[in-house]
């Protein structure tokens, strides 16, 4: 537990360290995504999907950086919120970070799209969730116990 009277400087120091890998996180999941999204462009993703036959949207690679980044910042914000007052925050919401990646890999699925368009969004949103794991993990083992 926090102390009420704690130098300034000591809490915004535990603040960061809480969510330091956030922008870390969302720096090297960008880069994965649009990385992804280029080659599957050059190899002739169209990038086209229709969540019903009547609705079609192009996904071009300011829609890959706003929901990565958004995704992360999200992952970051409950992380933020919940590592001060919970130990195992950081293990709980690694692992389920990687679990929403993996278990959102399905909605590429559900929409009408060419093959190579649907790989590359799931490979998107599994990179992100392994990313996200692998940043809270590494902090995890970097942290004095």
């Amino acid at each position: 537990m926090m102390p009420l009277l704690m130098h300034p400087s000591k809490v915004h120091a535990r603040r960061w360290r809480n969510v330091r890998p956030t922008p870390v996180a969302a720096l090297l999941a960008l880069i994965g995504n649009a990385t992804i999204w280029t080659v599957a462009t050059m190899l002739g993703a169209d990038f086209e999907v229709a969540p019903s036959p009547s609705s079609a949207m192009h996904i071009g690679i300011a829609t890959v950086t706003a929901v990565t980044v958004v995704a992360v910042l999200l992952g970051g914000l409950a992380l933020g919120v919940s590592a001060p007052r919970w130990p195992q925050a950081a293990t709980v919401l690694a692992r389920l970070g990687l679990a929403i990646g993996a278990v959102s890999m399905i909605m590429p699925l559900t929409v009408h799209a060419e093959p190579g368009t649907k790989i590359a969004l799931m490979s998107m949103h599994l990179l992100t969730g392994i990313v996200w794991w692998l940043a809270l993990h590494h902090q995890e083992r970097s942290e004095p116990r």
